[in-house]
């Protein structure tokens, strides 16, 4: 009688030993999404707003991220270009922001990332010579409010939800079959 006593404290300890183990490895699972999804909401390949002629070959410009909000704002020039490429940035209120385009490692890219301060309408000038004879690039960009921080982390705040599933059901079913 003893024994068996024996052998399903056992075992009960054994479920709680592997259900610790279970939720310590979702534990885990869930910081590395909420580390990946941080980084991954930064990255978003970006959208071109210009495509033209200079310096005699295509060029074509390309921003990211692809829905402009204040702060950092990403211009990349793809094309002919010479040192002392300048971007610059002008708010309908007169802020004006400037800088170098700087060789990125994809082929004849450069590229500049400017802060954009203030909500509204920019009007952004590249000029890929730097002063020079080629005519300058420009479009207008509207620069919204940034999104909310919680739209930005929803996917890693309910993950857990599934995470915990998966794990419950794993435990659950290992249980299950050692008790049989």
């Amino acid at each position: 009688m003893n024994a068996q006593r024996g052998q399903r404290i056992v075992r009960r300890a054994d479920r709680v030993f592997m259900h610790a183990r279970a939720l310590a490895f979702m534990l885990a699972c869930m910081l590395a999404l909420e580390a990946v999804m941080s980084a991954a909401s930064l990255a978003d390949g970006g959208i071109v707003v210009w495509t033209g002629e200079r310096m005699g070959a295509r060029a074509a410009v390309i921003i990211a991220p692809a829905a402009p909000s204040v702060g950092e704002v990403e211009f990349a020039w793809i094309g002919a270009w010479k040192a002392g490429a300048l971007v610059h940035a002008q708010h309908l209120d007169g802020l004006a922001i400037e800088g170098v385009l700087a060789p990125a490692p994809i082929g004849s890219e450069v590229r500049c990332s400017l802060a954009l301060t203030k909500v509204g309408h920019w009007d952004i000038t590249i000029d890929p010579d730097g002063n020079g004879d080629a005519q300058a690039a420009r479009f207008p960009l509207e620069v919204s409010d940034p999104p909310a921080r919680w739209t930005t982390l929803w996917p890693a705040m309910f993950a857990w939800i599934a995470l915990v599933a998966i794990g419950l059901t794993a435990a659950w079913r290992k249980t299950t079959r050692r008790d049989s």
